[in-house]
């Protein structure tokens, strides 16, 4: 069964995202900061993650970044999750070297199917 980690800190949204993955037949673990996230990560090694771009102390980049030191886990599928949709004036150079080291850019709010498809699509 594939381990999926999903770090939000709206308690909500992960309670969705944790009962709609696990009805796909996922095993699920949620966490709701970044650096509560690394240490799930090292934890239980996921097979993909689900980030949350705007969190309080580290955001969803940072993390990222953070995450992608580990040489076990430089090469988990990510996608960020966000409320904020990406705009050709977002743009630029820090952004596009971010997005090359990620999956996926989800959009909150989402259709379950957009989750499953993009977890099937790199598992």
């Amino acid at each position: 069964m594939e381990k999926i980690l999903v770090c939000d800190d709206n308690f909500d949204i992960l309670n969705v995202i944790k009962i709609l993955l696990e009805l796909k037949g996922y095993a699920v673990v949620t966490t709701s900061s970044g650096k509560e996230c690394i240490e799930k990560a090292l934890e239980i090694n996921p097979d993909f993650i689900f980030l949350d771009v705007m969190m309080p102390e580290m955001d969803g980049w940072e993390t990222l970044k953070e995450i992608r030191k580990y040489e076990e886990l430089k090469n988990i599928p990510i996608s960020m999750l966000s409320a904020k949709d990406l705009t050709l004036q977002d743009y630029n150079e820090d952004l596009h070297e971010r997005m090359d080291q990620v999956v996926a850019y989800t959009i909150k709010p989402f259709k379950t199917d957009d989750l499953i498809e993009t977890i099937d699509e790199y598992l």
